[in-house]
């Protein structure tokens, strides 16, 4: 995202994933440079969003539009409601329009092959596939075995539609507010879903997840022993008893594990250890296991400002511009040098010549890479 409103993008374009023309017979090189998203010229972008073979551009009007295609367990399967037949986008369209200022969205967030927004007045939308229950807007039926999909259901689950917070299996939204709040941030992990509600200066926060559990990245461990792990999954929203009340501003989500930013700079994790993905200390972290309780890292050391996570990987930059990461280095993602050694608890991310004198802004992770802007 530039600062004048621009979106480039780069990779893989198989799936649609670059919003833009691609011609590699006359350009070998044209994935793998930045290209300009093929936007119309008036539309501003503030906020992009990408996943496994798809991407997304919040406007500074409220709308969303999107571009690539969502995956199912068979493969490509489908993305834009309205070409049902289609199995990829290969150029943005509007997604997402606000019916008034209060429907604007100001916040979206991708996991592997679905989406969620948030709008001004904190309700929730989610689209794409609904498997593993990452929607929370479908009951087992309908979410389950998406390529089977009639056409009216399909079309449903590709157009964004409310996440309702009446199923949360007990005690309504925000019970520690005294009344129904509104949902302030959300997360998207790979197959799982989680929506934070917190008030103007973090001292109260509710947790909700949804989607799958297999490994505990929802927090709520409560595993029926009747079912195989993959099927440990929470349809609607869920309060996160473990989560709630412990000041979380913000959250985000890999494949198997999740970490959340308290109101003073703490960094939680919850979910799958292996590779030092929580970055917490562990007696048997060489081995693979996850946290039964969301736990506090505790190697960091300062006030976190943002937090970062995706795949086996996790990072913070602090309060002083510094950026720390933990996780799976065997694609040297972490960016700590021609090492395979994993990092299990936090290490600082070392300055190279060219970003001397300058201090970290934000950090992103991807499956087998990473970025960092300074």
């Amino acid at each position: 995202l530039a600062s004048g409103g621009a979106c480039f993008s780069w990779g893989n374009n198989d799936g649609g994933a670059l919003g833009r023309k691609v011609d590699k017979q006359a350009d070998p090189d044209a994935e793998y440079e930045p290209g300009k998203v093929e936007l119309p010229l008036d539309v501003k972008v503030i906020m992009v969003s990408t996943g496994d073979s798809h991407g997304a551009a919040l406007t500074e009007s409220g709308a969303v539009w999107a571009w690539g295609s969502f995956r199912t367990t068979n493969g490509e399967w489908a993305f834009n409601p309205n070409t049902l037949d289609a199995k990829k986008t290969m150029f943005p369209f509007q997604i997402y329009t606000p019916a008034s200022s209060n429907e604007r969205v100001k916040t979206i967030t991708s996991g592997v092959d679905h989406m969620l927004a948030l709008t001004q007045q904190g309700a929730v939308y989610s689209w794409g596939c609904s498997e593993k229950g990452r929607l929370g807007r479908f009951g087992e039926d309908e979410a389950e075995d998406n390529d089977r999909a009639s056409d009216a259901l399909k079309k449903r689950l590709l157009t964004p539609g409310r996440v309702s917070f009446g199923k949360t299996g007990g005690g309504g939204l925000g019970s520690a507010f005294g009344g129904e709040p509104v949902v302030t941030a959300i997360v998207a992990g790979d197959f799982h879903s989680i929506a934070i509600c917190a008030n103007a200066d973090g001292s109260q926060s509710d947790v909700y997840g949804w989607g799958l559990s297999n490994c505990n990245q929802l927090g709520m461990f409560d595993p029926n022993p009747d079912l195989r792990g993959d099927q440990q999954v929470t349809y609607f929203p869920k309060k996160v008893d473990s989560l709630s009340g412990k000041r979380i501003v913000f959250g985000d989500a890999g494949t198997h594990h999740s970490l959340f930013l308290t109101g003073d700079g703490k960094v939680i994790a919850v979910g799958r250890w292996t590779d030092g993905r929580c970055g917490v200390r562990c007696a048997n972290a060489a081995t693979d296991g996850f946290l039964e309780e969301p736990k506090m890292i505790d190697d960091l050391p300062g006030r976190a400002v943002k937090i970062a996570c995706g795949g086996v990987n996790g990072g913070a930059i602090l309060d002083d511009g510094a950026a720390y990461v933990w996780g799976s280095q065997y694609m040297g993602q972490l960016g700590l040098g021609p090492r395979e050694e994993d990092a299990h608890v936090p290490e600082k991310l070392q300055y190279t010549k060219p970003m001397a004198g300058k201090v970290f802004s934000d950090l992103g992770f991807g499956g087998q890479h990473s970025g960092a802007v300074l």
